[in-house]
């Protein structure tokens, strides 16, 4: 006798048990009954990602200070690289200001290319970012280096140091890494 209650009991709550996992089944596999998916993916987030690049630049007197480069891509509507980065101001390379910033082609893409510098002793810090768009993505690639003053050499490190400023191709490094990816 003490052991019917437990049993009714038990009767009711595995049926209301299975009611729940069999609405759950349902809910799951036929989302557009009830208006929605069941999983929302929130796809407006950035995603981060590493292009592989060299380890190093592998160079004698430039430095990296942030290497590898920071990949971030987002969905883009734009048709231009320099008009999601804000004003658009073409400076070109060779401009005097702290900011520069330009327009080139890479491998068939076009790169909005935002160098910013600053002094410190005996050195210059320099901060890239090279956006292009690739389909409806917007592709960023952030990553700083450090340019000795090739003045303060002696020869013949002082011509090997401006030799290597002028030989390192980052346009070249870059727009291969990301053609490979």
């Amino acid at each position: 006798m003490i052991l019917e209650p437990f049993s009714k009991h038990k009767k009711v709550l595995l049926a209301i048990f299975a009611l729940l996992l069999i609405g759950g089944v349902i809910y799951l596999l036929s989302p557009t009954w009830f208006g929605q998916s069941p999983i929302q993916i929130n796809n407006d987030e950035p995603k981060n990602l590493e292009i592989k690049f060299p380890e190093s630049l592998n160079q004698k007197y430039i430095h990296e200070t942030k290497w590898p480069p920071i990949v971030t891509i987002n969905e883009s509507d734009q048709a231009s690289p320099c008009e999601v980065t804000g004003p658009y101001e073409e400076t070109g390379p060779a401009s005097s200001l702290a900011t520069r910033v330009s327009r080139v082609f890479l491998g068939g893409e076009v790169y909005c290319i935002e160098a910013s510098s600053e002094g410190a002793a005996g050195s210059t810090y320099t901060e890239y970012t090279y956006t292009t768009i690739k389909g409806d993505k917007l592709i960023s690639i952030n990553f700083t280096l450090q340019f000795p003053r090739c003045d303060n050499y002696d020869e013949p490190e002082k011509t090997a140091c401006t030799r290597e400023r002028l030989t390192l191709n980052l346009d070249e490094i870059i727009s291969k890494a990301v053609s490979e990816s």
